[in-house]
């Protein structure tokens, strides 16, 4: 036993001399350390020494689902195991900062704008709901258990950093700071312009002009953009000028009164005769009524039956003369139209403006000379012209009482060629006779003894019109213009039932008979290629 005991102590103390003998070693080895030996885990503490290795399980992290995952920071904050309205309290000061940290001075100086754009103002939100929100949603996602421990590892050991700023809310931004300065900086555009005063007295002064106004609009979509690209930039304050749309009038001031002049004039008379009648001379100044002031544009074409409407008695036209039938003259609703539009036709001729439609009377008349007329016809027979200038075309008509004249003005653009006033002429060229007897029309409801002479026979005629072309005064030429023709007429008699069948004899005494006189043959009322106008369809006159 003695022995035992004896060697057990030496192999205890060889031991404790081979664990002297080796921590001998290490404290040598660590003062004279050997090149390419690393012997620094010998000193780091539990908690410092490298991780587990892949074989190693992985921690089992046990997720809250009313609180965010450790690891978590928004803009520095550590937010880890908070709770949403823990988080928010949190960041409330970094909020706070960031929205008072607005202040942008919105600046136009054409328009001297000066004004204040804070995030109220100008839609500026902060994003931090919507930035936490999608940080709580890391680890609260629907995923398999093995996927979703190892996101719960990544972000406790390596983080997971998200960041609030600064953004445009564009329907606040268009409720507020858009729509104010739209209503300081927004202007629309406008051409000089000319209007007519058809109740001025003075027709020289029916003109109203109205100068040229600058388009202003603010470039929303611009000023968003900036408005974006500072945000980004986190410039938060600082000038912004304002993006502004600038367009320029296309007719500047000045331009309708330098470029609108008189092309012509030209009046009628009717102080005499049946020219004169009361209810004719109401018919032109209601029709000049129509007319005065209508502004025809480039392109258009100008219809004086569209103007001036339908001439019935149902309208308030008055009964006046008109040629009718065959050249007779009989009263119509409307009656003495004809008289404007022949002052207007011919005053359209020496404005140098294209006609449509023209049509001459049946007869000639005794305001202008022949040639120069124009008719019209409710429904059958209009007067059209068209603006064939590049401006727009005024149309001024009036009646001169103390002068007894009807006249029309036309204003437009200056003449285009190497005149400056043209006037309208004409003359004879040949007279027509009638061709034919007079024609006897029979009246049943008349006695066999009346007789009227309906339509007078004459002569007819033809006339060539011209163009005369001035420049300072001096004519320079002159061209033919159109040919107007007036049939000569027969004649028309209205003559009762029987007109110019003999009176029976008694027979002579001899007992032969006494020759009788063949009676006259009466004519059937004839059809002409004239309308004959009537109260529904007429207004038509001289």
């Amino acid at each position: 036993m003695g022995k035992k005991k004896a060697k057990v102590a030496v192999t205890v103390l060889l031991c404790i001399m081979v664990a002297a003998l080796a921590g001998t070693g290490v404290l040598y080895l660590m003062n004279n350390p050997i090149e390419g030996l690393d012997l620094g885990f010998l000193s780091k503490k539990e908690d410092e020494l490298p991780a587990a290795s892949e074989d190693q399980p992985m921690e089992t992290i046990e997720v809250d689902p009313d609180r965010f995952i450790e690891g978590i920071t928004v803009s520095g904050i550590d937010v880890g195991g908070m709770t949403m309205n823990e988080a928010r309290k949190a960041l409330f000061p970094l909020r706070k900062t960031l929205i008072k940290s607005v202040g942008y001075e919105l600046v136009y100086e054409e328009k001297d704008i000066s004004l204040p754009g804070n995030t109220m103002n100008l839609g500026i939100e902060c994003n931090d709901a919507y930035v936490l929100n999608k940080a709580f949603d890391l680890g609260h996602e629907e995923m398999g258990e093995e996927e979703l421990q190892e996101l719960l590892n990544d972000v406790k050991h390596n983080g997971r950093e998200f960041e609030i700023g600064l953004e445009i809310n564009e329907e606040e931004l268009y409720d507020k700071a858009i729509n104010d300065l739209s209503s300081l900086i927004d202007v629309e555009v406008q051409d000089a312009t000319v209007t007519l005063d058809k109740e001025a007295e003075d027709p020289e002064k029916m003109f109203m002009y109205t100068n040229a106004v600058t388009g202003y609009e603010l470039d929303r979509k611009a000023f968003i953009e900036m408005i974006k690209n500072n945000l980004e930039e986190e410039k938060y304050s600082g000038k912004i000028e304002l993006p502004v749309i600038v367009t320029e009038p296309k007719i500047q001031d000045g331009a309708p009164t330098t470029e609108i002049v008189k092309r012509s004039s030209f009046s009628t008379y009717f102080g005499s005769g049946h020219l004169a009648r009361n209810t004719r001379v109401f018919n032109i100044k209601k029709a000049v009524g129509f007319i005065n002031g209508t502004i025809v544009a480039p392109g258009e074409t100008f219809s004086t039956n569209e103007t001036i409407g339908p001439r019935t008695y149902a309208l308030g036209w008055q009964p006046a003369p008109a040629i009718v039938d065959g050249g007779a003259s009989e009263d119509q609703a409307g009656g003495g139209v004809c008289q404007v539009s022949t002052t207007m036709y011919n005053a359209v001729v020496m404005a140098d403006l294209e006609i449509v439609h023209r049509q001459g009377h049946s007869s000639r008349i005794s305001y202008v000379d022949g040639g120069l007329d124009a008719t019209i016809n409710t429904g059958t027979i209009d007067f059209k012209w068209k603006n064939n200038t590049g401006s727009n075309v005024y149309v001024i008509m009036y009646v001169n009482d103390e002068e007894k004249k009807v006249y029309c003005d036309i204003y437009g653009e200056p003449f285009k060629g190497d005149f400056d006033a043209i006037t309208l002429s004409s003359k004879k060229l040949k007279t027509l006779s009638p061709s034919g007897d007079v024609e006897y029309r029979v009246d049943n409801s008349k006695p066999a003894s009346y007789k009227e002479n309906y339509a007078s026979r004459k002569d007819g005629s033809v006339w060539q019109s011209y163009r005369n072309y001035y420049k300072d005064g001096q004519i320079i030429k002159t061209e033919p213009y159109v040919k107007t023709t007036y049939p000569a007429r027969n004649g028309i008699v209205i003559v009762g039932k029987g007109y110019g069948q003999p009176t029976p004899t008694k027979p002579a005494s001899s007992g032969t008979k006494s020759p009788t006189k063949e009676p006259e043959k009466t004519k059937e009322p004839e059809k002409t290629a004239e309308p004959a106008p009537t109260e529904n369809s007429g207004g038509g006159g001289e």
